[in-house]
């Protein structure tokens, strides 16, 4: 793929098309807002009320913690699903063929296809994270500020690696069940990686 030659203009026409595919389904739209909103603050209510039942000032500030950290990997994790379907999902409809016979360049296809994924994936981790944190802290009485940046920095990578592995991995796979189950090599090293943040 030329990179160096690389359309931004025709990658940005492909991102469009697929971020309008992606918010035109009902099914995806009802499991954004569930990712940004409902999950949040599901576990705000939970942390809120072991305050409140009284869990332990230690216990609750480090819980209102892991759930941040919770409620931003759910969606990054669901970004892998719209990055699978971002090459295999056309395969099986045969729609890639038509997109492949365009003027548009193997490495513009990609950029585009990475950067809707990206945009979506990364304003439903911000999304959730910024609901989460007005439910849970300001009745708490703490504000990890220096942890929550941390979070969301490296969430811009987590995010990113994930993404640009589901592509590859969709670019290459012939279905849509292999494709899931390659996916597995993305999501267990990331889940470990979560898991060691969340314990640091």
């Amino acid at each position: 793929m030329s990179w160096l030659n690389l359309d931004r203009r025709k990658a940005q026409l492909v991102a469009a098309r697929d971020l309008r595919d992606a918010i035109s389904e009902l099914r995806l739209i009802l499991a954004m807002v569930g990712l940004t909103i409902a999950i949040p603050l599901a576990c705000a209510i939970g942390v809120r009320g072991l305050a409140l039942y009284g869990g332990g000032t230690s216990v609750v500030n480090r819980l209102s913690v892991v759930g941040a950290f919770f409620v931003v990997f759910i969606p990054a994790s669901f970004s892998l699903v719209l990055a699978l379907e971002s090459f295999v999902g056309e395969r099986e409809r045969t729609t890639l063929e038509v997109l492949i016979s365009t003027p548009l360049k193997e490495a513009e296809i990609y950029a585009g296809k990475v950067a809707a994924v990206l945009a979506i994936s990364l304003t439903l981790c911000y999304g959730g994270l910024a609901v989460y944190c007005l439910a849970v802290f300001p009745g708490l009485g703490y504000f990890p500020l220096d942890v929550l940046i941390a979070l969301a920095l490296s969430t811009i990578c987590q995010v990113a690696a994930m993404v640009a592995g589901a592509v590859i991995i969709s670019l290459n796979a012939r279905t849509m069940r292999a494709a899931n189950v390659m996916a597995s090599f993305i999501i267990l090293p990331m889940s470990v990686a979560l898991q060691t943040e969340a314990a640091l």
